[in-house]
């Protein structure tokens, strides 16, 4: 008889975050690695990730990752728990892995001084993979990313189905096909549970598709266009990105990538063979793109970045590309919650500037998410004997409710909190108690790594107005455990003058000194808990300091091993 337990460690009452632990029989499962990046990056705060230390507790358990969906998004914290599951295979597709892996060797992510060998798994449609004791099959699904799927996990009794965005769709571009309706013969156990994100559920009434295609739009603005063309879109919209570049090949214009990445990216699809076109593309340098007049630029970045990086370009401030008025700008993501504001001001912004073609497409075009006929047919395809979803805020869910009903039993709609285990015996759902719930604490990550967790961290960011921070880094040797370099850099604790300069290179020597003492009294041969130091420093810092300058300011350290002393 199987026991099966569901955690979601963020991506309940949130959009983004996902990250989902399934267990079957105590083998565990990780649907996702999510991350936020808030829309503001008030207080330090530049992103959110969910709390993995019950995870990491049980990390002998662990099978697999799984990441069907490859989206920043979705693995974007990745790079945090790759410390404690470097070994644990990362099960995507090979246009997965090429995303995940190019993203973390990329230019931008070196230059966080973070090497991360990550280990794949490439997956395949309809092909089962054995995961510990469980038949893992992926199944191909329709969304923004080529080759993208769902998961089915599976044992005799039990199928769990978990599917991240879809559409049902009939594309007839390899990149964009479904397997949806071939579910049914994947799931014939007695129990079914599918796990689901909510999409574009009560925004669409019916089917997205085809309120998703932009063909049509693209060849009027195409047609009308006189100078250059400026597309922007979300660094993972890939569908758009290939049937703009379709639409501009036939007319004989060049193509330049803004992020190199993404040009690297779509190249290696192209050689795949996942989209198939007989135009030859012409790919711009940069030494070409001042006299291209007639050019496609690609601009694409994630959600948090595309407007800063729009707006500089519509001002006239980007070293790159110069806008003219007879070009076209050109919008493709639709305006996404949280950001009204920045896509409100970009338009402005664009018309201020006298640009004669402005095009929002986002107003035209449907994100390529599912509408309520889309779960609908999902739901009588699947016959779930229960359904949890994921993904959104709860009056999303409650809204995902009312639509399911229409196709199966209401009650079988589990609504559930990040941290509360939702748990199956023999295909019966388990009544919860105050046991069935973990405590977490999102993570919130800053320009020096990982700071503090909740709500306590997030005091000591209001306080750092009134006290400052204090950015300690040391260099700690392997062998002798002792502090060989260290720098001290502090931002708006004191006025910096002559004596308080003094003041503070005495206090930041005594940290250093009480450092090396508890170092030295630590077991030869025994590991330092870097969590447990870290604390260690910001108590000793703060204690000193508040002592020197009725100050407490916030803490945040940075440790770097030696292979030598």
């Amino acid at each position: 008889m199987s026991k099966i337990e569901f955690i979601a460690l963020g991506g309940l009452d949130e959009k983004d975050n996902k990250c989902f632990i399934l267990t079957i029989d105590e083998e565990i499962f990780v649907i996702n690695a999510g991350i936020l990046v808030p829309p503001n990056a008030q207080l330090g705060v530049k992103k959110i990730t969910p709390d993995f230390n019950w995870l990491i507790e049980r990390k002998a358990a662990v099978k697999g990752i799984f990441i069907g969906q490859p989206e920043y998004a979705n693995f974007g914290s990745l790079e945090f728990l790759n410390e404690y599951f470097s070994n644990t295979p990362i099960y995507t597709t090979d246009i997965g892995k090429e995303i995940i892996s190019s993203f973390f060797n990329s230019n931008s992510f070196e230059e966080e001084k973070r090497e991360l060998k990550l280990n794949f798994k490439t997956v395949e449609g309809l092909k089962t993979e054995k995961v510990g004791s469980i038949d893992v099959i992926p199944f191909k699904t329709t969304t923004t990313i080529p080759n993208t799927v769902g998961f089915v996990f599976k044992n005799k009794e039990d199928s769990v189905i978990y599917i991240d965005d879809f559409i049902i769709s009939s594309n007839k571009v390899l990149a964009f096909t479904n397997q949806i309706q071939q579910l049914p013969s994947l799931i014939n156990t007695p129990n079914k549970i599918l796990i689901t994100s909510i999409g574009n559920v009560d925004k669409i009434s019916g089917f997205t598709a085809p309120s998703h295609t932009i063909s049509h739009d693209i060849e009027n603005i195409i047609a009308d266009a006189k100078g250059k063309i400026i597309f922007a879109t979300t660094d993972s919209d890939f569908y758009k990105m290939f049937f703009i570049m379709k639409m501009v090949a036939q007319k004989g214009r060049p193509i330049y990538f803004y992020d190199k990445l993404a040009e690297q990216q779509m190249k290696t699809m192209f050689a795949n063979k996942y989209f198939s076109f007989k135009a030859p593309f012409k790919f711009l340098k940069s030494e070409e793109l001042a006299t291209a007049t007639n050019a496609l630029i690609i601009v694409t970045a994630q959600i948090s970045n595309l407007y800063p990086l729009l707006t500089d370009i519509i001002n006239g401030d980007d070293n790159l590309i110069k806008i003219e008025k007879t070009d076209s700008f050109v919008v493709g993501s639709p305006t996404i919650n949280g950001y009204e504001k920045y896509h409100a001001e970009l338009f402005d912004d664009a018309n201020e500037a006298d640009i004669e073609n402005i095009v929002d497409l986002g107003k035209k075009v449907s994100q390529i998410k599912a509408g309520n006929e889309d779960h609908k047919f999902l739901i009588t395809t699947v016959k779930p004997n229960y359904i949890i979803p994921v993904g959104g805020l709860y009056m999303d869910f409650v809204n995902y409710k009312n639509v399911a009903s229409l196709s199966t039993n209401r009650e079988s709609v589990i609504f559930a909190d990040n941290g509360q285990k939702i748990r199956f015996d023999n295909g019966n759902l388990q009544r919860s108690s105050k046991e069935d719930f973990i405590h977490l604490e999102p993570q919130f990550i800053g320009s020096h790594g990982v700071a503090d967790s909740g709500a306590s961290s997030m005091f000591e960011r209001e306080q750092m107005k009134n006290n400052g921070a204090l950015v300690v880094s040391l260099m700690i040797g392997k062998q002798t455990k002792t502090i060989s370099k260290y720098n001290f850099d502090q931002v708006g604790i004191v006025n910096m003058d002559d004596a308080t300069i003094a003041a503070t290179n005495e206090i930041n020597k005594e940290i250093v000194e009480d450092l090396n003492k508890l170092l030295a009294a630590s077991p030869t041969g025994e590991n330092i808990d870097l969590k447990e130091f870290k604390n260690i420093i910001k108590k000793i810092s703060q204690k000193k300091y508040e002592k020197k300058f009725d100050k407490k300011p916030l803490v945040l350290s940075t440790i770097i091993f030696s292979k030598g002393n």
